[in-house]
């Protein structure tokens, strides 16, 4: 698994996963917050934000984890 988007500010991350499925899933929340974790661990910030943003075709739907 890789993270789709890292963006850094000076308090802290954003995790960002796109999904282009047609349906929301409990694993993509459990799949970004590994991220979440894992960023933490190797950055030691404790300020580190996990969202799923989903693609559908009419509209983008943001979801924090």
């Amino acid at each position: 698994k890789i993270i789709d988007l890292l963006v850094k500010f000076d308090d802290g991350y954003k995790v960002i996963d796109y999904k282009t499925t047609n349906e929301k899933s409990h694993t993509h929340y459990t799949q970004v917050q590994k991220y979440v974790d894992a960023i933490k661990d190797i950055t030691l910030s404790v300020n580190v934000e996990g969202y799923v943003v989903y693609l559908f075709k009419n509209s983008v739907e943001v979801i924090k984890v």
